[in-house]
């Protein structure tokens, strides 16, 4: 999602937000899978709010990736 494909479609995730779903996807793995880790409340506030304060650059990305999509039905 982070690498152009010449010829067929331009990145999805530019290098923030691959690192900001990659944080998160890091937590929901270790939460799906260590059954008795106990959340911090602070390290889960903090991960909140860096999502919360960042996501307009995945927003951002995924609106440039559908107006890429959108161009490409036009051609058809």
């Amino acid at each position: 999602m982070t690498l152009e494909i010449p010829g067929v479609r331009p990145q999805v995730l530019s290098p923030a937000s691959h690192a900001l779903l990659n944080e998160l996807r890091g937590f929901r793995h270790v939460f799906r899978h260590a059954y008795d880790y106990e959340l911090s409340p602070d390290k889960l506030e903090a991960l909140k709010d860096r999502i919360l304060a960042e996501w307009d650059s995945v927003a951002r990305d995924l609106q440039i990736f559908q107006a890429f999509l959108r161009k490409q039905i036009e051609k058809i």
